[in-house]
C-alpha cells in the first residue's frame, strides 16, 4: 500500500547572504513552487554577518547595511512567492555573530539586543511573518536545528552519526555545508536517522573566503511526512 504524503517541509540553510549562489537559489525557489511545501524552514546562517565576524578578514569592501538590505530583499521575495506558507527561521552561528560582537565590543548597547538591535528586528521578520527560533524544535518525530549546537573540534568524520548519537533522536540540520545521512535501527524495530543538509552560498564571493579550497556541497532538502510519522 502506497502511503499518502500528509505534509511537506522544505529545509534551506547556509545561504550566507549576500554571498549566495544566485542561480542555485533561484532554481531552489522554482523547485519549491513546484513542490508546494506546507512549511519552509530557514535553517540558520541565512545571513552571513560578515562585517561583524571575529576572524581576520577584509571588511573594507562590504558594509553591514548591504548585508541587511540583501536579506530583507530575499525574505520579501520569498514571502511574495509563498504568501500563505508558514515560515520558520532557525538561529545559526552566523546570526549569533551580531550578539557576540555587541557583547564583546559595544556592551553599552547590549540591552538593545532585546529590541531594535535584535536579529529578528534587523531582518524585519515580523513584517514578513516569519517565526524566529533559537533552539531545536520538532515537527512530527523529526527535530530541526542549525547544527552548531554541539561543540566539536577539528574535522568531524561522520557528522550525521556524531549528532545522532548526541541527540538520540531523528534530526535534520545544516551548518556543515555538506550532505550526510545515517540511519540507525533499534532492537525494537524503530528507526532513527540523522540528515545533514548542504548549502546555497558561493564561497568565492567572499572578500576573504573561509577556505582556500571549495569543498561545499550545494542544495536543500524536502521532508515528506506520512500518516504514521
Amino acid at each position: 500500500m502506497i502511503k499518502k504524503i500528509t505534509k511537506k517541509v522544505a529545509f534551506l540553510s547556509d545561504i550566507h547572504l549576500p554571498f549566495e549562489q544566485t542561480k542555485l537559489l533561484n532554481k531552489t525557489i522554482e523547485i519549491l513552487k513546484y513542490e508546494k511545501p506546507d512549511i519552509i524552514v530557514l535553517g540558520g546562517d541565512i545571513i552571513d554577518f560578515y562585517t561583524v565576524s571575529n576572524w581576520l578578514i577584509d571588511k573594507t569592501s562590504i558594509q553591514i547595511t548591504q548585508e541587511l538590505n540583501r536579506i530583507q530583499e530575499f525574505l520579501s521575495n520569498l514571502r511574495k512567492a509563498f504568501p500563505k506558507k508558514k515560515m520558520i527561521y532557525i538561529e545559526g552561528n552566523h546570526e549569533e555573530r551580531l550578539y557576540k560582537y555587541v557583547l564583546k565590543r559595544a556592551d553599552t548597547f547590549a540591552p538593545l539586543l532585546n529590541y531594535n538591535l535584535s536579529v529578528p528586528s534587523l531582518l524585519k521578520l515580523e513584517k514578513f511573518k516569519i517565526f524566529y527560533i533559537n533552539e531545536p524544535f520538532k515537527i512530527g518525530k523529526l527535530y530541526y536545528l542549525h547544527g552548531h549546537e554541539k561543540k566539536t573540534t577539528g574535522q568531524v568524520v561522520h557528522i550525521a552519526l556524531t549528532l545522532l548519537r548526541w541527540l538520540n533522536r531523528s534530526f535534520i540540520c545544516g551548518h556543515f555545508h555538506k550532505f550526510q545521512y545515517f540511519p540507525q535501527k533499534e532492537i525494537d524495530g524503530n528507526m532513527k536517522s540523522g540528515f545533514v543538509n548542504g548549502c546555497l552560498f558561493d564561497i568565492n564571493k567572499m572578500p576573504t573566503p573561509y577556505e582556500k579550497i571549495n569543498l561545499q556541497q550545494y542544495g536543500f532538502s524536502i521532508v515528506y511526512y506520512f500518516d504514521d510519522y
